[in-house]
């Protein structure tokens, strides 16, 4: 009978996140779809009465909503094959400064005006290799969440940190912070925050951000006060030193 409840137990708790997950989902598809009707509603209707500058403006919201969606596509079938063992990294050569400027341009767009990032690269850095997905996701999230969560005018800390066998990422910003009760679940599914009720979210990005750390083999660490700001830091291992040393190995074959 204990055997069975606990089954049970755990059944409810499926369909509940499943019921959870369903809603998220149709909330987050719904934003982009209707700036996309609205967008193309205006452009279709009325583009002989908009200026230039008005056409471009519905043409990038209409991208931008296109782009979101396509996140959360990619974060949900992220989430699919980390659950079932099949996320691992898959390296490709990539300079670090470039892909982190990439990011950050991203979410300009996003953003526009709203926090200034300040970023620093610290160290000695190469095209060397990096899974781009994997890094997306972590540096995407991570800075979209001290963006979302900081208040107008304020600033972000964005510092890369080479050393010699691992590149340290550390995110800081001076938002509404995270009580130490929700640290303890912070990187759940669909978990979020006791005081982020008017801020729109999923309760994903920390849970993909963590699973994409552990199958990078590193480490984050949070540290954070309620309203005065929240450091998330990642460590990551570099790969060209190791694959160097393959290198070497085999031309003394």
């Amino acid at each position: 009978m204990e055997e069975r409840t606990i089954q049970l137990l755990k059944a409810q708790e499926l369909n509940q996140l499943k019921s959870e997950f369903v809603s998220i989902l149709s909330h987050d598809f719904r934003n982009p779809l209707n700036t996309i009707l609205l967008s193309t509603g205006l452009l279709e209707d009325s583009h002989d009465q908009l200026t230039r500058e008005q056409q471009l403006s519905y043409f990038q919201m209409i991208r931008q909503a296109v782009q979101d969606m396509n996140q959360l596509l990619n974060e949900v079938l992220l989430l699919g094959k980390a659950d079932s063992g099949k996320l691992k990294p898959n390296f490709e050569q990539l300079n670090l400064k470039e892909f982190c400027q990439k990011i950050l341009h991203s979410l300009h767009l996003s953003f526009e005006d709203k926090n200034q990032i300040v970023t620093q690269f610290k160290g000695k850095f190469e095209e060397e290799l990096w899974d781009a997905k994997l890094l997306w996701h972590i540096l995407h999230n991570l800075l979209n969440n001290a963006l979302k969560y900081s208040p107008q005018g304020g600033q972000i800390f964005f510092d890369i940190i080479a050393d010699e066998k691992i590149v340290t990422f550390r995110i800081e910003d001076q938002g509404i912070g995270i009580s130490q009760a929700s640290q303890k679940h912070l990187f759940e599914s669909f978990y979020r925050a006791d005081n982020v009720e008017n801020i729109s979210g999923t309760g994903l990005g920390l849970s993909i951000v963590r699973k994409c750390v552990d199958a990078y083999q590193g480490d984050i660490f949070v540290d954070s006060q309620l309203n005065k700001g929240t450091t998330f830091t990642v460590i990551l291992p570099r790969q060209q030193p190791v694959m160097s040393k393959i290198e070497k190995s085999i031309e003394q074959i």
